[in-house]
This record gives C-alpha cells, sequence and structure tokens, in this order.
C-alpha cells in the first residue's frame, strides 16, 4: 500500500510522514520513505536543466518519477507500507502551466507510464494562509499556484481515496486525522484496531 501526504509545506508533511513511520513502526509493520528526490538530486537537477525547455525539464521529471514508482514496487512486493511525500502530482503541477493540448499530451504519457502504482489514500493538507504556502525551490512554483493545483485535483479525486484535512491545527491533531482515515481501510483496520492503545 502507498500512503501519499502532500501539501505546500514540506516542512508540515514531514513531520506526519514521520509519525506516520513511527506509528506503524510500533505496530510491527515495516515501513519505507518514498522520496521524489534522492539526496543532493535537486540541486544537480537545478544545475543540468538550467538550458533545457520546460518540456524537456518535464520529460526529465517523468523519468524520476518513473524511477521512484519503480522502487516503490519493489518495497510492495516485500510487504511494506510505502509513505511518499511527492508522487505523480509534482508532474502534474509542473505542466500545469502549459498550454491545454500540451497539458492533455504529458497527461496522457503520465497514465501510460505510472498505470501500475498508485496511492492508495493521499491526504493533503490546506492551509488557509498563504505565508504557510511555500515557494517550491525546484520548480519556482508559488505555495498558492501548488496549493490550488493540488485542490482541485483532490476535488476531482474524492473516489480515489484523497481527503483534504486542515493542515494549521497541530501536528498531532492532523496526526491523529489520518490515523482515522487510514483505520477505514480494510487492509489497514485490524492491525490499527488491534494496537489502537500501544
Amino acid at each position: 500500500m502507498i500512503i501519499r501526504i502532500v501539501g505546500a509545506n514540506d516542512q508540515k508533511t514531514g513531520k506526519q510522514i514521520k509519525f506516520l513511520k513511527e506509528y506503524f513502526t510500533k505496530r510491527g509493520k515495516k515501513v519505507s520513505v518514498s522520496k521524489f528526490w534522492k539526496r543532493g538530486q535537486a540541486k544537480n537537477f537545478l544545475k543540468l536543466t538550467a538550458n533545457l525547455s520546460q518540456h524537456s525539464k518535464m520529460c526529465v521529471l517523468q523519468g524520476i518519477h518513473l524511477e521512484q514508482q519503480g522502487k516503490a514496487i519493489k518495497q510492495l512486493k516485500k510487504g511494506e507500507i510505502v509513505i511518499t511525500d511527492k508522487w505523480s502530482e509534482f508532474c502534474l503541477v509542473y505542466r500545469s502551466r502549459f498550454p491545454l493540448k500540451e497539458r492533455i499530451a504529458f497527461g496522457n504519457i503520465e497514465e501510460t507510464l505510472f498505470e501500475n502504482s498508485s496511492p492508495k489514500i493521499s491526504f493533503l493538507l490546506e492551509f488557509s494562509t498563504h505565508k504557510n504556502c511555500q515557494k517550491d525551490p525546484i520548480t519556482k512554483i508559488s505555495g498558492k499556484h501548488w496549493q490550488k493545483t493540488l485542490l482541485d485535483l483532490a476535488r476531482r479525486k474524492t473516489e480515489k481515496g484523497w481527503f483534504v484535512l486542515n493542515g494549521e491545527v497541530t501536528d498531532r491533531e492532523i496526526h491523529e486525522q489520518i490515523v482515522e482515515y487510514l483505520s477505514l481501510l480494510p487492509e489497514l483496520r485490524n492491525l490499527l484496531l488491534t494496537h489502537k492503545d500501544a
């Protein structure tokens, strides 16, 4: 199972991934954290793609996610839970500024490339104040645009397991909400209810 926790504030999402990993580990479940960027990769991306067109950069981002997806699938086959901070939506936000025909074309490519894996459940942390929405240092896309694009995605995909949470309550409150939603999944219900007070 892949669990996605995203938002326009990496510090907030990072804390939730840490909390959830600890939560599952205490209950005897193996967990892997899947990062879109490997250490140092983001800086290399900026350096190596400085002279490339936006479309070429889009292809590179899709390739990075394809590698991420492959590693996640290996972990899933080992019976591990995979928690990710970014998944294919990173590519979606990047191409959201392209003309419509190009957005559709890249979207079709992504559907083909990424059809083998999709998060079982996704949590989007929403922030009402723009000061909490961080500008992405790699794509240079504003936090406001990130949040708007992700909210549009989450609202269109509620049937696909997207949940929008208030990112401005305490970290523990967010964690409790995430665990509550996860306990509704048949695959996790017994694990979470059996160890509810652990």
